[in-house]
């Protein structure tokens, strides 16, 4: 212009600078706040001489990335049921890092940001505890907008093990007699809990340890043949149960009791979920994952009166 007055400059429609400018002069403005927001970016400059004639010039220029974002996972440490030291280990590359999510079986629970190629660990011991699959999405985001995926999954398992229900005494007893009981423990790697019932009727539950001793009164029964059933359950899902009688007896009956039924503990086991038993004395055996110990009632001596043999005199 041969009448230098001033100039505006606007990008993406926003006036940026504004200054007086001279004739032939170099203006130079920096567009390094730009290269952040991918695509095109308009230019518009425009300017006027002090005899008010206008000059304007309209450009654009691109702004691109030819990165990519992807997702490795390294490891992924996964073990048996209630295990710990459980964890995944992912790498995100990205040439512009931003932030990630994890989301574990439809939940996001973790975001945070990465740098490109360092280790990310997450621990999974919460979800040792959840038999079963378990789904892993990793989604990250760079700052050129670029977006990396990866899905894996991962199964909780329990070990097999054997459950061992040893009953250590269960004695018939007489009639209004005190001090009966029960008495077994559990072998269990996952204890939960057990219930104890007799004659169908629930009586008492309870958690449980393994091999720890359990006493429970059987003692105010009537007299006759008492079902009792002790059903557990583990951590992880699987059951046992185990039925026995016992018999309450009064003393009119018999002459003497029989010595105790389960002199010799009864144990019943468990594998792959089928119960098998070692007998101490009477047994019988029912069907898959049930076992049934038979009791007798005290056997009666026949009474044989002297007066059937014996006729009296004739007179």
């Amino acid at each position: 212009s041969n009448y230098p007055d001033y100039y505006e400059l606007w990008i993406d429609g926003i006036l940026v600078s504004t200054d007086n400018y001279t004739r032939g002069g170099n203006i130079l403005y920096s567009l390094d706040n730009y290269t952040y927001i991918l695509g095109n970016h308009s230019v518009y400059i425009w300017a006027v001489g002090l005899d008010g004639k206008v000059g304007s010039m309209t450009a654009e220029f691109l702004v691109y990335s030819s990165s990519s974002t992807f997702i490795t996972v390294n490891k992924l440490e996964v073990n048996d049921f209630l295990s710990v030291g459980n964890y995944i280990n992912f790498t995100i590359f990205s040439a512009y890092p931003n932030y990630y999510e994890l989301w574990i079986d439809g939940v996001l629970v973790s975001t945070d940001n990465f740098s490109s190629e360092s280790y990310i660990l997450y621990s999974l011991d919460n979800y040792t505890s959840i038999l079963g699959m378990h789904s892993v999405y990793i989604w990250a985001i760079s700052l050129d907008g670029k977006i990396g995926t990866m899905t894996v999954e991962f199964e909780i398992l329990s070990l097999p093990n054997d459950i061992i229900i040893n009953i250590i005494k269960l004695d018939n007893y007489e009639y209004n007699s005190t001090g009966n009981e029960l008495q077994f423990s559990i072998t269990s790697q996952y204890p939960n809990y057990y219930m104890i019932s007799i004659d169908t009727i629930l009586l008492f539950v309870d958690n449980y340890s393994e091999g720890e001793l359990n006493v429970f009164s059987i003692d105010n029964y009537e007299i006759g043949v008492h079902n009792l059933t002790i059903w557990l359950t583990e951590l992880d899902g699987k059951e046992a149960k185990i039925e026995a009688v016992f018999t309450v007896y009064s003393k009119a009956e018999v002459d003497s009791p029989d010595p105790l039924i389960f002199d010799p503990p009864i144990t019943a086991f468990i594998f792959s979920g089928i119960l098998i038993f070692i007998p101490g004395m009477f047994i019988l055996i029912s069907y898959i994952n049930q076992q049934k110990i038979k009791s007798f009632l005290p056997s009666k001596k026949s009474k044989i009166s002297v007066k059937n043999y014996f006729k009296k005199p004739n007179k």
